[in-house]
């Protein structure tokens, strides 16, 4: 979405709406868009409708891609000094996260750092931080969860929840939303970026 029109378009916002009015709106929409987006991948809907709309949602939803490319997961390198645009956020919640007790639980955990390509562009570029049991053996399917971190924030900052998760026998994943951690290219990306859509 380069501009205001297909960025107004695409949530049916009216340009005429201040902009604090504006943001409030994406805000529910993001959220009903996040609650549909649930119930059409999980199958939870399977009337008759309900899968003509799945596949046309599935066909907006990829148009708005930039360009559909092979999927491809290549192995990359912890990041060593990841980046916030702001303050660090406190971790005081995720650490209070259950986790099963295991003596030396760094120690048993496996790391799996990946980038996986899901689009073109320079933002099509997904990395992600995968924790799980050395233990458990590889062809033994794991329930695996997703967490996706605050604005400003990334994957890195996500590890005590990753941690907790895969002490418990998850497969956890965490991943840099666009703009942020590894696809930002600098501390006030995300920011550059809402400023652009906000004020053009």
């Amino acid at each position: 979405m380069s501009s205001d029109r297909s960025f107004s378009t695409f949530f049916h916002v009216n340009n005429d709406q201040p902009k604090i009015l504006i943001l409030e709106v994406l805000v529910k929409k993001c959220t009903l868009f996040l609650l549909v987006t649930n119930l059409l991948i999980t199958g939870a809907m399977q009337t008759h409708e309900a899968v003509d709309f799945r596949t046309e949602f599935l066909r907006v939803l990829l148009s708005r891609r930039l360009g559909q490319v092979p999927l491809v997961a290549e192995c990359s390198k912890p990041v060593e000094d990841p980046v916030f645009q702001s303050a660090v956020p406190s971790t005081a919640t995720l650490e209070s996260c259950p986790k099963e007790h295991i003596d030396n639980l760094k120690d048993m955990l496996k790391e799996e750092n990946i980038h996986l390509h899901t689009e073109a562009g320079e933002q099509g570029k997904l990395p992600l931080l995968i924790l799980s049991l050395k233990e458990k053996k590889s062809e033994e399917r794991r329930p695996a969860v997703v967490f996706m971190h605050g604005t400003s924030a990334n994957k890195e900052w996500l590890r005590p929840w990753l941690e907790a998760y895969a002490s418990r026998g998850y497969v956890a994943i965490g991943l840099d939303s666009r703009y942020h951690g590894e696809r930002a290219d600098s501390k006030t990306a995300y920011q550059d970026v809402k400023s652009f859509f906000m004020f053009n």
